[in-house]
């Protein structure tokens, strides 16, 4: 075998080596759980301006990363197109240098309307988290429960005081002060909404 063919079989063990290196590692990180998906891109650069590539993490799993193409307003009810999805965390990006209008969504929910405007030139990382307050909502419609049933018992006490008006007086007092410490408490936690937040360490 000559010496242009041994090279020429070194060449392609090489190719052959490395495509299995690569396979292998994509493998092993799916086993793992590790996501292997392409690198999205947000913004446009001009030829010659580098991306910052910004590593995307999350507090829980289920979390999708948006761009806002479009402000909306809180009384508006958002559109098709107003958000763009970027990726599933955890994701890398290449980003355009630039200030970005990010927001994110739980799963298959639509995503938060309010957005936070990042300016991104340099390499980062940018952790996405959610604060599921349902059990707040459920408590507060507990209180909220609560709160009206003792208040109309006490009421029903009054009622029965019979001639005895201070009692009878006492006792509406305190079932008007605990139905209307059950509404404003037991309210103020059912309508409380989920919270999240962007958060950029560089």
């Amino acid at each position: 075998m000559g010496a242009k063919a041994i090279a020429t079989c070194v060449v392609i063990a090489a190719i052959i080596s490395i495509a299995a290196t690569n396979r292998a590692s994509a493998q092993e990180a799916r086993a793992l759980g590790v996501p292997v998906a392409p690198i999205a891109l947000i913004g446009e650069v001009a030829p010659g301006v580098a991306r910052a590539r910004v590593r995307v993490t999350s507090s829980e799993r289920g979390l999708v990363l948006y761009r806002v193409t479009r402000e909306v307003r809180a009384w508006e009810p958002p559109e098709d197109g107003d958000f763009e999805r970027v990726c599933d965390a955890p994701c890398d990006l290449d980003v355009a240098p630039g200030a970005h209008r990010l927001t994110l969504g739980r799963r298959d929910d639509a995503p938060d309307p309010s957005y936070r405007e990042l300016d991104i030139a340099q390499p980062a990382e940018l952790e996405l988290r959610y604060d599921d307050r349902g059990d707040a909502r459920t408590a507060g419609w507990i209180t909220l429960g609560v709160g009206l049933d003792v208040g109309s018992l006490v009421f029903v006490g009054a009622m029965m005081a019979g001639e005895d008006g201070n009692l009878a007086t006492s006792l509406v007092v305190t079932g008007t002060i605990v139905m209307s410490v059950g509404v404003l408490v037991g309210m103020s936690l059912a309508c409380l909404g989920d919270a999240s937040d962007l958060r950029v360490r560089f």
